[in-house]
């Protein structure tokens, strides 16, 4: 039979075993994903909770075990047919004297050497050869045992130069450590834990021995003691390792930014493995007490460190990173990212330390020579791909690609149980601390009573508490675990908190009854409700509907007084929004802004604003930032006191129109739906006029220190359209023009509307952009940004539709609407130069707001139909209309120029 490696194209040729290529494992069941293995096949993984899982007391299966093992010693040593059978006729004698018998030094070493051979999980084995073994089967205390593990740690350590060793001890000696070395896991009052949570039972052990560490000194790197035990019959013992014993290696990176996070949480781990837990069948014979050291392979230590059941380091170094590592952000890859970085930290840093190391890619090629090795000296070997396969990178790892066959060879290593589970005085400790029967059983009803009054007082006070609907629609589940993530983040705090899909909650409903709604969800496909809102989608568009008839039939009555009931039918529900989505796409976050919409519009009470949860910017920050500002109004409400009104404590938002200042040039105008609008920034002026500064630009340059680039070509490389602008044309006048107070390029060829109408993407473009470079300094793999810019044009065309004059003074004063730039773009002529987009179509959303302005009926009307996103608006999109093409098109659209900002910077953002 012959294993292909896919990676390579070649074959190894091995001859089994295969007896029978058309039964496999898969007519069976393959345990090959199991932590720990029964030791033989007749067992169940429950019968490893007795003392004698291990031991076979037929004579005739130890026998016919050591004339194999036996025969196998012969060959490799060369021993002569009569050393052979005198040899097995002494072990004979003595199985059928004592049941069991006793090997040699020599047939311990080479039993060892093979059983680390035939390990089908072990990467490592081409070293099986140099293993050293440490006959100390002689020992008859917990305290020579303790002497014998120090001096194999010296041994073993070797300064560095880690070596591979084995220390047998007795048949019926057992080392209760996992590991020589373990890091203690402590269980909090509340429950959370300290250290590494795969030592919490033994720990648990290490106390009711008599180990403790005072509540103030314990650290999550506490090193547990050595649990010795010689004798099944007599109690173990623990010992503390002396310092000089406890090698353990600090992590660095060679990243000074990836170094300071790691050293501030203090990783560490110890620099060797001692494997402790396992026991050797040789020959029949078992063996339970059998340390082996080796070293490690980095990932060994990086999965110690990183799974989510062990420390679990990753989000704590994502935070000091400032990288998302929350399920929105899984494009992004900062999960693995880190990963890889902590396994080069781990190499980095045992390769400082002096100390032997192995990294996967090197283990691998090793595990493949050994392979080979195996198939070509006995003609095959056991290989468990699911275990050997590397952790990270696997896929470039040459074992992913391998064909291996995995089976039982021995002499073995095999799993067995924790010696503290059938430890009999820990059951009878147990059964001593119990209270007495009549003491138990009224020390119980006690408690009983006093439990039932304190629930009954928390039932009747929280039936009389305001509820608070978490509800979620997701898609991939984001939504979800940010529901769950704010539940959990309320429940500590005593709130009255459900959690359900959004098509689960009914918003129409007799019961009037005050109710705090928390609404979390993605938006699927063209801004629409992702599974599990779909029903509540439609629901909102039926009351959109209804709204705008009620719009269409203003001057008669019964439509006024059904406006009336419409507005007033969700004035029990305050809520708040989280919307979820990319940027990247045009309805970004259109159905969340459907709901903030619709709810508004019926009356709901905003508890928060709305908030746009962007994956291509920190999504995981924004959402924590609007989960504080919830916490913050919930305390506000006061939903603990039974006697609170919503509506008395949170206020509509203002059903009038947005706040004029006396600066602007636009009279306030009577819209017939102002209720739609939100609430905005007033337009106020400091008086300050902000010079530009002449003085020689200072790298280095970045997206807030923009290099002032003269443009000499720019080309539009593809299409039929293909546009060429040469700027070296250009007279200096010209040129100078260009080198704008930012590096972007005023050039009208560059919106995107204008670009190769020819191609199936409309919105694609390919351009040679040509700059001066006399005064830049720059290095391979510095990367440029072009900031786009609004054309002089286009803006004085909106001062001019607001209703300014272009050689007002105000429009270069430092203004209030600052904040919505950080206070990077400070004066109006600023903000619609480089902050708001003037040249994309307005989206759907944006139209329904700026159809408040409009004062014709009619016009308004035609707005609203636009702003309904169909097949009008798609229409319309094909004439590639722009801000100004739409106050053009609909002339009655007075909307102040503070107002027209701060609605096109929240829908056509360009930066």
């Amino acid at each position: 039979m012959k294993l292909k490696n896919y990676q390579t194209n070649q074959s190894i040729k091995v001859t089994g075993p295969v007896s029978n290529l058309h039964q496999d494992c898969r007519h069976q069941v393959c345990t090959s994903t199991l932590m720990s293995l029964p030791a033989y096949d007749d067992q169940e993984r429950s019968e490893s909770q007795s003392y004698d899982e291990l031991q076979r007391t037929s004579s005739e299966y130890i026998f016919k075990e050591a004339y194999e093992f036996l025969s196998m010693y012969q060959t490799a040593k060369g021993l002569s047919v009569e050393s052979f059978r005198a040899r097995l006729d002494a072990i004979k004698f003595e199985i059928e004297s004592t049941g069991l018998y006793t090997h040699t030094t020599a047939e311990i070493e080479y039993g060892c050497q093979l059983a680390w051979r035939n390990s089908a999980r072990c990467i490592n084995r081409l070293y099986w050869p140099t293993l050293e073994v440490l006959d100390k089967r002689n020992i008859t205390s917990n305290h020579e045992m303790f002497v014998i593990i120090c001096d194999h740690l010296r041994m073993a350590y070797n300064q560095g130069v880690l070596k591979a060793t084995i220390l047998v001890m007795n048949r019926e000696a057992r080392l209760w450590s996992t590991q020589y070395l373990r890091f203690a896991c402590y269980q909090e009052l509340n429950g959370s834990l300290i250290g590494d949570p795969m030592n919490q039972e033994l720990t648990k052990a290490a106390m009711k021995l008599g180990w403790n560490k005072p509540l103030k000194e314990r650290t999550q790197w506490d090193l547990l003691p050595i649990i010795v035990q010689c004798d099944p019959n007599l109690p173990p013992s623990w010992f503390e390792l002396p310092e000089d014993l406890r090698p353990i290696v600090f992590l660095s990176h060679p990243d000074p930014t990836y170094d300071a996070a790691m050293k501030s949480l203090g990783l560490r781990w110890i620099a060797q493995p001692f494997v402790s837990d396992k026991a050797v069948e040789i020959g029949g014979i078992v063996y339970k007490c059998v340390p082996f050291s080796g070293w490690f392979m980095e990932t060994e230590i990086g999965r110690n460190l990183c799974d989510i059941q062990r420390y679990n380091i990753i989000p704590k170094l994502a935070a000091l990173l400032d990288l998302d590592v929350t399920a929105a952000a899984n494009a992004q890859l900062n999960v693995d990212r880190i990963y890889v970085e902590v396994n080069a930290a781990i190499l980095h840093s045992f390769q400082q330390a002096k100390i032997t190391i192995v990294d996967h890619h090197t283990a691998a090629a090793g595990f493949m020579k050994f392979m080979r090795e195996e198939a070509k000296d006995r003609g095959n070997t056991p290989a468990d791909w699911v275990w050997l396969v590397p952790p990270i990178s696997s896929g470039m790892s040459v074992l992913f690609h391998q064909e291996m066959l995995n089976y039982v060879v021995r002499p073995r290593v095999i799993d067995q149980c924790d010696p503290w589970t059938y430890y009999q005085p820990f059951q009878m400790y147990c059964n001593d601390v119990k209270i007495s029967h009549i003491r138990r059983n009224t020390y119980f009803f006690k408690v009983l009573r006093i439990a039932c009054i304190i629930i009954g007082l928390a039932v009747r006070a929280q039936k009389k508490q305001i509820s608070i609907h978490i509800l979620y629609a997701s898609t991939t589940g984001i939504a979800k675990s940010y529901a769950e993530q704010i539940r959990k983040r309320l429940i500590p705090d005593g709130y009255r908190t459900t959690l359900a899909e959004l098509d689960a909650y009914s918003f129409h409903r007799e019961d009037k009854t005050q109710a705090v709604t928390i609404i979390i969800t993605s938006t699927f496909g063209q801004g629409n409700a992702p599974e599990g809102g779909q029903q509540l989608e439609k629901w909102l568009k039926k009351k959109m509907n209804e709204i705008d008839r009620c719009m269409q039939n203003q001057g008669v009555n019964f439509s006024h007084l059904s406006y009336s009931q419409l507005k007033k039918s969700l004035q029990w529900c305050t809520y708040a929004v989280c919307a979820i989505g990319s940027s990247a796409y045009p309805s970004f976050c259109g159905f969340g802004k459907l709901i903030d919409r619709v709810l508004q519009l019926l009356g709901a009470h905003q508890l928060v604003p709305l908030v746009t949860c962007d994956a291509l910017h920190f999504q995981y920050r924004t959402f924590d930032e609007w989960t504080q500002k919830i916490i913050v109004a919930l305390k506000k409400l006061d939903l603990h006191n039974c006697e609170t009104q919503l509506h008395q404590q949170i206020p509509l938002l203002p059903s009038c129109s947005s706040p004029i200042s006396s600066a602007s040039n636009i009279e306030p105008q009577n819209s017939l739906a102002t209720f739609v609008r939100p609430q905005y920034i007033p337009l106020n002026f400091d008086g300050k006029i902000d010079e530009i500064s002449t003085t020689q630009q200072v790298g280095p340059f970045t997206k807030d220190n923009p290099y002032n680039a003269v443009v000499l070509k720019n080309i539009e490389l593809i299409g039929a359209f293909n546009s060429q602008y040469d700027c070296a044309a250009e007279s200096p006048e010209t040129r100078q023009q260009l080198a704008t107070v930012s590096d972007t390029i005023q050039n009208e060829s560059f919106i995107l509307s204008e670009c190769n109408e020819a191609r199936k993407d409309e919105y694609h473009s390919v351009r040679l952009i040509v700059f001066e470079t006399v005064g830049w300094s720059y290095c391979p793999g510095d990367h440029v940004c072009i900031l786009p810019e609004n054309t002089i044009e286009n803006i004085n065309a909106i001062i001019l539709a607001c209703g300014w004059q272009l050689e007002s003074k105000l429009l270069s004063d430092t203004c209030s609407l600052a904040c919505l730039s950080n206070n990077k773009y400070k004066t109006l002529r600023e903000i619609l130069t480089w902050f708001v987009d003037l040249t994309s179509a307005p989206r759907p959303d944006m139209l329904n707001i700026i159809a408040t302005y409009a004062t014709n009926t009619n016009e308004q009307r035609q707005i609203m139909d636009l702003g309904k996103g169909e097949r009008f608006y798609e229409n319309w999109l094909n004439e590639k209309p722009t801000i100004i093409d739409m106050l053009n098109q609909f002339g009655s659209i007075k909307i102040p120029i503070e107002d027209l900002i701060q609605v096109s910077a929240f829908y056509e953002k360009i930066v």
